[in-house]
């Protein structure tokens, strides 16, 4: 009997280990619950003074849809630039990178 009781005490620094981690990820996962929960509030206040938001909603995620299906003939197409975006093609940095003024 003896030589079982010291097998279980072998295991005390494995079951420390995940005991340790166990707690460090309940904790991670708690807080990411905490802040969804704490966000939903402002969320769900915005959406409920804003009805029309939800409308969008289908017209948005079609657009999407286009954009993700075609991806590769959109790439190929020179994009229309925003008057900020222009100014943004012709000012470069030291680095090359266009400098960000909008």
């Amino acid at each position: 009997m003896p030589y079982c009781h010291l097998k279980q005490l072998e295991l005390v620094p494995y079951s420390g280990n995940w005991f340790l981690i166990a707690s460090v990820v309940a904790v991670l996962v708690g807080s990411a619950s905490a802040f969804f929960l704490i966000s939903l509030d402002p969320a769900t206040v915005w959406r409920e003074s804003h009805p029309r938001a939800i409308g969008l909603g289908p017209g948005v995620g079609l657009v999407r849809a286009f954009m993700q299906e075609h991806a590769e003939v959109l790439n190929k197409m020179p994009a229309v630039l925003f008057l900020c975006e222009r100014l943004l093609s012709h000012t470069r940095t030291a680095h090359g990178h266009a400098a960000r003024s909008c």
